[in-house]
């Protein structure tokens, strides 16, 4: 009788044992967590939104130089509603006194806003409506291209004196 009891346990059908799957992490792709729909240049996270020709050094606590092509990227928030696309900044007299009159190419998204000519230095708003079928899902970059720049002794590019630039409602 023992022995038959042992020979009925051996056909016990038991749960199959897996070890856990590996755990992996996604993949890591560019962090925009600091990323914001709008940017002051004095703000401590104004980096993470320059993509290019904008100075890390921020001048009087307000402003930044660009170079000749300067490239922002912004987040947006999902569903936004209308926005428009600001952008302040200064045209520095002495800029203007070694290039001339300035044109400027803004776009959006590598869609053309506007093309202005400065003849006078100073302080400019520019202000865009925006199309909602412009926006990208994610990264939405705001650029300008300068027909020219100040050289200085150093070879530093100055173009415009960035105060802030975004989107507001």
């Amino acid at each position: 009788m023992v022995l038959a009891a042992a020979m009925t346990s051996d056909c016990v059908k038991q749960d199959e044992v897996y070890a856990p799957p590996y755990q992996r992490r996604p993949m890591a792709g560019p962090d925009t967590s600091r990323l914001k729909h709008f940017v002051a240049m004095n703000d401590p996270d104004a980096p993470a939104h320059f993509i290019r020709h904008i100075n890390e050094r921020l001048e009087s606590g307000l402003w930044r130089w660009t170079a000749q092509h300067p490239r922002l990227r912004f987040v947006l928030p999902r569903n936004p509603g209308r926005l428009k696309l600001v952008m302040d900044f200064t045209i520095p007299g002495d800029v203007m006194k070694q290039t001339g009159p300035l044109t400027v190419k803004f776009f959006l998204n590598q869609r053309d806003l506007e093309t202005v000519t400065f003849t006078q230095p100073g302080e400019q708003h520019k202000e865009w409506p925006v199309d909602p079928a412009w926006l990208a899902a994610e990264d939405n970059v705001l650029g300008a291209d300068l027909s020219k720049v100040f050289v200085g002794e150093d070879g530093a590019q100055l173009g415009l004196a960035l105060v802030r630039a975004g989107f507001v409602n």
